[in-house]
């Protein structure tokens, strides 16, 4: 099965922010490339990972299911999290009891820069 990641927005400024609700990274994974229905998450743990333009992982952590029917998810970085400028692929692993999958991009709709803030 093949799903798709969608982020909200597509530039992140490397620095440190604490604002909970304006600085995250968020996106919506859906099961169809019309983008039309999204991935139930109910059940599911989510990873996020970034990996760079060679396809090497460059940061994994978890992150948060913010409406399981709707399939949005978000991560906050931490302190000193995101600090390499670049274009990074952003993938979203789902995994429960016996099954794991991976969101991948659509058009670039999972590509992330981070820029200098």
């Amino acid at each position: 099965m093949v799903l798709y990641n969608v982020l909200d927005k597509k530039t992140w400024p490397e620095s440190d922010f604490t604002d909970q609700t304006t600085h995250v990274i968020s996106g919506t994974i859906y099961i169809n490339e019309a983008l039309s229905s999204a991935q139930t998450l109910t059940g599911y743990t989510l990873k996020i990972r970034l990996l760079d333009i060679d396809g090497v992982l460059y940061k994994e952590d978890d992150c948060d299911i913010v409406t399981a029917a709707s399939g949005t998810w978000r991560y906050k970085p931490a302190d000193g999290d995101l600090s390499v400028r670049g274009l990074y692929s952003v993938n979203i692993q789902l995994t429960k009891t016996g099954e794991q999958l991976t969101a991948i991009g659509l058009n670039n709709s999972n590509i992330l820069r981070i820029t200098p803030s």
